[in-house]
């Protein structure tokens, strides 16, 4: 409703500590798993504007989706629809704030960073426990040798948010990709 489309939210998760180290009879692709961590962060998916180097800078807020300003409908003309993020690997105290702390946090940094002095007319907090992957250096070559591994199983692919991008795009794509590996691989049993 109308209501839904003028708010502000916030979720967040934690990462789950895995990644620790590796067992000689885990298989590729338990060893791959074992490098994505499930990361926290408040907020949605949608192209978040980055803040530039939280940690560096020592902020709370990791990123920013003016949504209203991708999509108008949103919110009404005088208003902008914002979704914040907080958290990630190694930030996760921040989570253990209430809902109002965590507000008044973000808040201040989104004053402190763009200006933002006007009180929303409506906040969410929503805290996602576990909800984004988390990549470590060198993902993308374990996972193609997770899929180098799986080969000899026809037609079984990889696909969604843990391998190749967390993004809803990153997702759409591959499974796109992995749709027509499978329907490539079952066009060819046919044949034979």
């Amino acid at each position: 409703g109308r209501r839904e489309s003028h708010r502000r939210q916030l979720r967040a998760a934690r990462p789950d500590g895995a990644g620790q180290g590796f067992s000689p009879r885990q298989s590729a692709a338990q060893r791959a798993e074992a490098t994505v961590r499930q990361a926290s962060e408040a907020g949605s998916g949608d192209e978040p504007g980055r803040v530039p180097d939280p940690r560096v800078e020592q902020r709370d807020l990791i990123a920013a989706t003016w949504t209203s300003l991708k999509w108008p409908h949103r919110a009404p003309p005088d208003q902008l629809l914002v979704r914040c993020y907080v958290g990630g690997v190694g930030r996760e105290a921040i989570l253990q704030l209430d809902d109002q702390a965590l507000v008044a946090k973000v808040k201040a940094e989104l004053k402190q960073i763009c200006g933002v002095t006007a009180e929303p007319t409506y906040v969410e907090v929503n805290r996602w426990m576990k909800a984004m992957p988390q990549y470590l250096l060198g993902h993308l070559e374990r996972v193609e040798q997770v899929e180098g591994a799986l080969s000899r199983y026809g037609g079984l692919v990889l696909t969604g948010a843990a391998y190749r991008g967390v993004g809803i795009p990153d997702c759409i794509r591959d499974g796109a990709l992995a749709a027509e590996r499978v329907i490539k691989h079952l066009t060819s049993q046919r044949l034979h």
